[in-house]
C-alpha cells in the first residue's frame, strides 16, 4: 500500500484514483477512450512507468519489503530475494473467508479476479508468466505453513543469500 501511495504522490493524483489502476490490466482502446473523456484517468503505461521508478528508488535506498507489483521482474536480482508464495485455490478461498470475512461466493470471486488481474498485468507489461519458478529464488506453498513459519523460511533464505543481512527483500 505504501508503494502505491508513493506512486500516487509522485504522479500527484488521489489514492482513490490510483487504487483503480493498481495491478489491473486494460486494453489500449480503453486507455485511449478514457484519456479523451476522463481528465483524472491514469493510463496503465503511465502508472507502470511511475511504479517502476518508485520501486527502483526504494530498492536503491534499501531496507524494504515489496509485495507484488512485478518487483521480482523489475528490481535487480542481486539486490533482493525474490519469493513466490502460493497455495491451492481452495486454500486461498478458505483464507479469504477466514481473514477477510467474505462469504464463500464473494471469496471465490475475489480470489479469481485478483489472481487473473495480477497474472494479466505482468503478462501485459512485462511479458512474463508469473508461474515460472525460474523468476524466484524461493517458492513457498503455504498450505501447511502458518504466516510465522513462512516468514521464518523466507528470513532463513534471505540470510543464506545475504549473510551480512543487508539488502532488500522483494516478495
Amino acid at each position: 500500500r505504501r508503494l502505491i501511495e508513493q506512486v500516487a504522490q509522485k504522479m500527484n493524483i488521489p489514492m482513490k484514483v490510483m487504487s483503480g489502476v493498481d495491478e489491473h490490466r486494460r486494453s489500449g482502446i480503453m486507455d485511449l477512450v478514457q484519456n479523451m473523456l476522463n481528465p483524472d484517468y491514469v493510463s496503465d503505461e503511465t502508472y507502470f512507468r511511475n511504479l517502476v521508478q518508485v520501486l527502483l528508488k526504494l530498492v536503491q535506498k534499501g531496507g524494504v519489503v515489496i509485495l507484488g507489483r512485478g518487483a521480482n521482474f523489475t528490481a535487480p536480482k542481486a539486490y533482493g530475494l525474490q519469493v513466490q508464495v502460493v497455495a491451492p485455490y481452495r486454500v486461498r478461498v478458505a483464507r479469504a473467508i477466514e481473514y477477510e470475512h467474505f462469504d464463500f461466493v464473494k471469496a471465490r470471486e475475489v480470489i479469481r479476479k485478483v489472481s487473473a488481474d495480477r497474472e494479466g498485468f505482468i503478462r501485459q507489461y512485462i511479458g512474463k508468466d508469473i508461474h515460472q519458478p525460474k523468476y524466484y529464488d524461493l517458492t513457498i506453498n503455504t498450505t501447511f505453513y502458518s504466516i510465522k513459519a513462512a516468514a521464518d523460511i523466507v528470513m532463513s533464505a534471505f540470510m543464506k543469500k545475504f549473510p551480512k543481512g543487508k539488502v532488500n527483500l522483494n516478495i
